[in-house]
């Protein structure tokens, strides 16, 4: 039981157990004064418990607490709302939230979802990162599992979301340049936007994350075009090695994006933590991994290093590297190898769907780029003909 000023909380069942976290599902009492009359105002919520144990713990609950402010603002039904915060004894802080059906996750996993409905959520991601662009705040955790929606009947073709999840959220660069600092009462003021290109969900974070550079704008819009693209295969779009998740989720979007590969220009606006991954040295054409390589300007190509290159970082025995070379292992793959096999699994498309199915392709297209400063805009992407009637 947890009790606030506002009403008091029983737990039902836990529902999660996340980096930063419990999640509970409790009923909900408000508390009444004696001139109240009685009567039944229950109702179930969701109330996720933090606890702090460091300031690591604590700059996330910051985070979180200065997201759910910033976007109480804007009144948008297109996050979940935070009905409630409370501190349930010195070291723990309570956020209580409405209740929604599904994760967009258990939706797809149940059944396959029609592409009228991934493109009705496809559109309300998007206009959920609008309104983060207007407050200045990545997400940075967008992911099937963070996508809530009323579960809708099997005839409607629009489907209603939610986005859920802050504890990763932070300002963007463009907020930082006039040095915004969040305060909290009690706690002491930190930079929102110092992140950490190891603070991220497996699968989802863009190119840019992964190599810690220093605009990340665009870096919730490639979450969501994995998020898509996971709806329509009902499958995880790659996989990579546990042992070396940065390294090998750069490889499989090197191997898949390497249609529009970056140019020179790309790495040199990387630090000395994203340039650890590549080399200009010659290339030497075999099979594991897949040449790739930048398009070669101004001098020799910059490629992505194999994983026994990469000593300094991951260090590997001589036994192990003789393993990788002699089956011939990339380390990381795709579901799919283009995007154009990005598409549901079942039978024969209609005429009308294969139409929809090349739109969606087009713009998954756009979106998955390596370089952020070629990648479409959230605003282009609002433009695009999927979303035409």
């Amino acid at each position: 039981m947890f009790r606030s000023e506002k009403a008091s909380y029983e737990i039902k069942k836990d529902i999660a157990n996340g980096t930063y976290g419990l999640v509970f599902q409790c009923t909900q009492t408000p508390v009444r004064t004696r001139r109240e009359p009685v009567s039944d105002d229950s109702h179930q919520v969701v109330v996720k418990v933090m606890e702090l144990k460091d300031k690591f713990d604590l700059k996330s609950i910051n985070r979180e607490l200065a997201f759910i402010k910033a976007i109480e603002k804007e009144k948008s039904q297109l996050f979940v709302k935070c009905l409630d915060t409370f501190s349930f004894t010195p070291i723990y802080t309570c956020l209580v939230f409405e209740t929604l059906d599904i994760t967009l996750m258990e939706y797809y996993t149940n059944s396959p979802v029609s592409l009228l409905k991934i493109r009705s959520i496809f559109y309300q991601m998007l206009k959920a990162l609008q309104v983060l662009k207007k407050i200045k705040f990545v997400h940075a955790d967008i992911k099937p599992q963070n996508v809530m929606l009323r579960k809708p009947r099997e005839e409607d073709t629009e489907v209603t979301i939610k986005l859920i999840d802050f504890g990763f959220s932070c300002c963007t660069s463009a907020a930082m340049r006039g040095k915004r600092m969040i305060t909290f009462k009690g706690v002491e003021p930190f930079d929102l936007n110092k992140i950490d290109a190891n603070l991220y969900t497996n699968g989802y974070p863009s190119p840019e994350w992964l190599l810690n550079m220093a605009n990340q704008e665009l870096s919730d819009l490639w979450s969501t075009a994995v998020t898509i693209a996971e709806t329509v295969l009902c499958a995880p779009l790659y996989r990579h090695i546990y042992n070396f998740p940065r390294y090998s989720q750069l490889a499989a979007i090197w191997n898949f994006c390497r249609y529009t590969l970056p140019e020179n220009a790309f790495f040199q606006r990387l630090n000395e933590d994203g340039r650890q991954f590549f080399t200009r040295e010659a290339l030497r054409v075999d099979l594991s991994p897949p040449i790739l390589q930048s398009p070669p300007t101004n001098g020799r190509p910059w490629r992505i290093k194999k994983l026994w290159e990469m000593t300094s970082a991951y260090p590997i025995t001589e036994t192990d590297k003789r393993t990788f070379i002699r089956e011939g292992k990339d380390w990381s793959s795709w579901a799919v190898n283009t995007v154009e096999e990005i598409k549901p699994k079942r039978g024969e498309l209609s005429i009308a769907n294969q139409d929809l199915l090349k739109k969606l392709q087009d713009l998954l297209k756009k979106i998955f780029i390596i370089d952020p400063a070629k990648r479409i805009t959230v605003n282009e992407a609002l433009r695009h003909s999927l979303f035409r009637a």
